[in-house]
């Protein structure tokens, strides 16, 4: 993996960190106002009137730390330049984002979070350049195969 890459994993990981910081922070300080403009986003205006009470304050306060502790996996992984070249590295990182992406995208579909899906693709979108430009067994740029 070439540094330009490991330092861009590096950047969405610490991006994901800070988002997942937000939403426990969110939940613990019990800030209604901002679950509402969320679950606005995640849900889309008049498709659902979601409750912002204790029950979403917990929800969201989870969904933070689930995120920031998937962010610190993919730090550790990619901080170290000898174990991000490694192609084990490489597939735990695709293998967790597809998996989260195919989850959350049938749970989304399922709640009626329309909005979410978009919201999920933009954060995959963070990850795919440097891990689609990195994949092990890739040929060089301007070579067959």
């Amino acid at each position: 993996m070439t540094e330009f890459w490991r330092r861009w994993l590096l950047a969405a990981a610490g991006i994901s960190a800070a988002v997942g910081l937000g939403f426990a922070a969110v939940a613990t300080a019990g800030a209604t106002g901002v679950h509402d403009t969320l679950f606005d986003l995640v849900y889309l205006p008049g498709d659902l009137d979601a409750p912002a009470g204790d029950v979403a304050s917990f929800a969201m306060g989870v969904t933070g730390a689930v995120i920031v502790g998937w962010s610190m996996t993919m730090l550790m992984l990619v901080r170290n330049q000898s174990a991000s070249t490694l192609p084990s590295t490489w597939r735990a990182l695709v293998v967790g984002l597809l998996t989260w992406f195919v989850v959350d995208g049938i749970v989304s579909i399922a709640a009626g979070a329309t909005g979410n899906l978009v919201l999920n693709a933009v954060f995959l979108s963070l990850f795919a350049p440097p891990l689609i430009a990195t994949r092990p067994n890739r040929a060089p740029v301007g070579t067959t195969s």
